[in-house]
This record gives structure tokens, sequence and C-alpha cells, in this order.
């Protein structure tokens, strides 16, 4: 357990010893939702971005939109999903998952929820957060080719 900031801030620096182990050139970045490129500046059509979601709990947490974009063709945006050992060997996890189908999956999933509940979030009408469980992306465990850069 530790406070958002902590597990945030724990999860990229294993994102990075991730990164670097796999001698993938990665830099941090300073841009808001965006925690690591990969491949160079994001001026750059080589580059990737990532944005590293860690865990103080079992499940994920990530925020619902009212209209997720469409998924393209080249993704250049991914979750990393991270598991800091909480669970099973005690050893860091990843789940390298493309942006724009997890942002669907939270949208759908959602919705399919609200209306199970009658269409209002009973204990927090206002909250905007969703839960993501591992079996939604574990299909996307150690899919670090995901990341690789196009030229």
């Amino acid at each position: 357990m530790g406070n958002a900031h902590a597990v945030h801030s724990e999860g990229v620096d294993l994102v990075t010893a991730e990164l670097s182990k796999r001698r993938v050139a990665h830099e941090l970045a300073r841009k808001r939702g965006v925690d690591l490129l990969i491949g160079g500046p994001t001026q750059t059509p080589r580059s990737v971005k990532v944005k590293m979601k860690g865990r103080a709990s079992p499940d994920w947490q990530d925020h619902i939109e009212l209209t997720p974009s469409a998924i393209p063709r080249h993704e250049s945006m991914f979750y990393v999903f991270v598991d800091r050992g909480e669970t099973g060997s005690g050893e860091p996890r990843f789940w390298i998952v493309p942006y724009s189908w997890m942002r669907q999956d939270v949208y759908l999933t959602h919705r399919r929820w609200l209306a199970e509940v009658g269409g209002v979030r009973p204990n927090k009408p206002g909250a905007e957060h969703h839960t993501i469980e591992q079996p939604r992306i574990d299909q996307r465990r150690d899919r670090w080719d995901l990341l690789a850069t196009r030229p």
C-alpha cells in the first residue's frame, strides 16, 4: 500500500528499470498524462508515449471519459499497468495496453455497469473513476513489443 504519489513514482521507476534492462531508449516526460517517451522527442514520428498506472489496491483505477476517442490504426500512446510485487511472486509485473483500446474498454464497461445498477453510481454518484481488474488486461502481460517504435 502507499499514497498515490509514492505508488506512481515507484511504478515509473520500475517501468524505467525494465525498459533499461531491455535496452529500450526512453526519457522521462514532463507532460501531464505522459510519464515516459520512447524513441525520441514527441515531435518525431518514431516516438511512443507511455502512461504508467500503479496500484495500491487489488485493482487499478482510471478516470471515466464521456466520449472516448476512436482507436487509431497505429497507436502512439500506451498504458503500462504495474503490479509492484504485492501479488504473486513478489516480483514486479507489467501489462502493456494500447491507450485508445483501454479508454474504449473503460467507457463500455462502465456504461454496462451503470445500466446494471440503475443508471446512477450507488455510493458516490459524482465519482469519476473506474476500476480496472487484472483479468481485463491479462492478455497484454509483458507485451513490450507493442512499444516498438516504427520508422
